[in-house]
């Protein structure tokens, strides 16, 4: 396909001229999140799954900015430039992420990669065009980048899948018996971390497969460290611990103390990591449209703060994406399509 914009398919390559894109006036953005907190998980997946209707009406100020930078606009559909989205049966439970997007990421060059579970393919859009690897399974979940391959969360059967980048040629299969995938880490090309929505952390270590001893642990990690969050028994501040990847490194240890005074946190997670040590998200009951956001230094010290949207429409195992430092990348959806967009936290 031609790149720019198609009836379906809007590409927005970035240049370093600020206000523009490869001699293109930016589209952009206002930030908006509204959250609704559901008393059940039943409602809650519902909502996050097929909420993609929910009214935005009230913009989120954003640290150093009230507006994103549109990177990509599409619509749902089974053409190459389009994402697949199913919705489930009356009665039925969404299976997420597998009737939908299973999960993004954005490369050093630019380029945007999704899981499109429906059309059973991971989609590349690049200027210009759509690569489209096709993969056999019967649904797609997260996927992450390292050295030369995409790994890709894979349903019947359940495992992780190696692919080349530069072609989608299948290198490997890992069987891992998870049902409930959500986020995936891959450290490098030996190593994956993925999060067990029913609970828990798997990781993978060559052939070695198994869930993590210590069940707080997320997907977020280095070549020497897994991060994760427990609670503190305080509503307004959370722990953040580690640990190693050896068998006998499995204690965790405290690495940040995150405090919200005066404030009751209703969520946490990481967010991934920027210059080797991780950012974390917190949603307070007094603010829930708004991710605070915390970026820490090698000394466990906050080194970052700024505020981020909670964004509404499919379910994914992130909306949020770590990019270079200081860029993330968002994900939102409504019931005409998806829009990836980037944010500065500077």
């Amino acid at each position: 396909m031609q790149g720019g914009k198609t009836g379906r398919l809007r590409y927005h390559g970035v240049s370093r001229q600020k206000g523009r894109k490869n001699g293109i006036e930016v589209a952009k953005m206002n930030h908006q999140g509204k959250i609704a907190l559901q008393a059940g998980m039943a409602m809650w997946l519902v909502s996050l799954l097929f909420g993609l209707a929910s009214g935005l009406s009230r913009p989120v100020p954003v640290h150093g900015s009230d507006v994103a930078e549109v990177v990509l606009q599409g619509t749902w559909g089974s053409a190459p430039e389009q994402l697949g989205l199913r919705p489930p049966s009356p009665g039925v439970m969404p299976d997420a992420p597998f009737q939908g997007p299973g999960g993004f990421r954005v490369d050093a060059a630019g380029a945007v990669w999704i899981t499109d579970s429906v059309n059973r393919a991971v989609k590349v859009f690049r200027e210009g065009r759509v690569d489209l690897f096709p993969v056999a399974a019967g649904g797609l979940g997260d996927l992450d980048l390292t050295g030369d391959l995409v790994a890709v969360v894979t349903r019947d059967p359940e495992g992780l899948v190696m692919l080349r980048q530069q072609d989608g040629a299948e290198l490997r299969r890992i069987p891992l018996p998870c049902r409930s995938p959500g986020r995936l880490q891959a450290v490098d090309e030996q190593r994956f971390l993925l999060h067990d929505l029913g609970g828990g952390l798997w990781w993978v270590r060559g052939e070695m497969v198994a869930t993590h001893p210590v069940a707080a642990m997320e997907p977020v990690g280095t070549a020497e460290r897994l991060y994760g969050i427990v609670y503190d028994f305080d509503q307004s501040s959370r722990k953040i611990i580690w640990t190693g990847w050896k068998d006998e490194e499995t204690d965790s240890e405290l690495f940040a103390l995150l405090r919200v005074p005066e404030q009751r946190i209703v969520f946490t997670r990481l967010l991934g990591l920027q210059d080797q040590t991780p950012w974390a998200l917190v949603v307070t009951a007094d603010t829930p449209g708004v991710y605070r956001a915390f970026h820490f230094g090698p000394d466990g010290k906050i080194a970052r703060e700024a505020r981020l949207p909670v964004l509404t429409g499919t379910w994914l195992p992130a909306w949020w994406v770590a990019g270079p430092l200081p860029v993330v990348y968002g994900f939102r959806s409504d019931a005409q399509g998806f829009t990836i967009i980037r944010q500065k936290l500077e």
